[in-house]
């Protein structure tokens, strides 16, 4: 009986000192915010990368045939991971909006919390889909997608905005879809990129993707560490708020949040990602071995895939 009475006390001890998010419920009634789904943590899997391919005329910039993690999406269609991505699309569309949900911004709370690998999944999606978008690198201080997809890269957005490089001469293509991206590029770090990133000249090049693209997505920096997001706001139409499953705590999300009022806002949901899918079964249903997922049939809509 001691020995029992130690356990549940020990046990209740850590359910009380856990602080961070385990389920789209907790993250819907703490922040307010829809939650879109939980995406598994994925092996990190590296692009393999070929070199400017050069014709007639200027080097052509492509995407690597193979993107490895980025590209996870459109190589396992049918997983849960892709679906869950599916309904940031879903969430654009239906968000009431005067000129629409076309520009998205991805942030986290804290670095590493993996929406730059979110935010080229749904670029993925949206262009396998027939869509055409631009996704940009905007984490001037920390660009992760540059660094990982296009390593080569001598100019991008900081050029752009700091001496007007042509971002013609800077994007990247993907040969099979309609995606196109906009490294962040800069070889020095820039200490005021949130003037660089709120500027008007950022404005002007967003306004004229809007006009070219179905949909614009901003791979952002997360919101505590700097403050480029809420400079960025006024001209993105929703963003997507990616918080690392079991570790991020809510009083981080929710003073992220609380000091960004416009990103809250404008937040069209919310995705718990990186979570560990067997321990998730004691916080929520949604870890693929609830009911449903068992009937025979489901196996035609949703592959046994992460």
């Amino acid at each position: 009986a001691a020995g029992l009475g130690l356990g549940l006390a020990i046990a209740l001890g850590r359910e009380l000192a856990d602080s961070a998010f385990r389920s789209p419920a907790q993250v819907e009634r703490l922040l307010n915010v829809p939650c879109l789904g939980v995406l598994p943590k994925l092996s990190r899997t590296r692009a393999h990368f070929r070199r400017l391919r050069r014709g007639g005329g200027p080097g052509v910039r492509m995407l690597p045939n193979d993107l490895g993690v980025f590209q996870y999406a459109v190589k396992e269609p049918l997983s849960r991971f892709s679906e869950t991505l599916r309904a940031v699309k879903l969430a654009a569309d239906f968000t009431p909006s005067d000129r629409g949900v076309r520009v998205i911004g991805v942030v986290s709370s804290v670095p590493g919390e993996g929406k730059s690998t979110i935010t080229m999944n749904i670029a993925q999606l949206f262009a396998a889909a027939g869509k055409s978008v631009l996704v940009i690198d905007a984490d001037l201080r920390s660009p992760t997608l540059t660094r990982d997809v296009a390593p080569d890269s001598e100019a991008g957005l900081l050029e752009h905005l700091t001496s007007g490089a042509s971002i013609a001469e800077t994007i990247y293509a993907d040969e099979a879809k309609p995606l196109r991206f906009l490294p962040a590029s800069g070889k020095t770090r820039v200490p005021h990129t949130s003037d660089l990133i709120g500027s008007q000249r950022m404005a002007e090049l967003i306004e004229a993707a809007r006009q070219t693209y179905d949909y614009v997505i901003l791979d952002l920096p997360p919101l505590a560490p700097v403050i480029d997001a809420k400079a960025v706001a006024p001209v993105v139409d929703g963003f997507v708020y990616v918080i690392e499953w079991g570790k991020t705590s809510v009083a981080t999300v929710s003073e992220a949040l609380h000091n960004a009022p416009i990103v809250h806002q404008k937040l069209i949901g919310s995705i718990l990602n990186k979570a560990d899918m067997n321990a998730l079964r004691l916080y929520t249903k949604i870890d693929g071995k609830s009911d449903y997922y068992a009937y025979e049939k489901f196996g035609n809509y949703i592959s046994s895939g992460a």
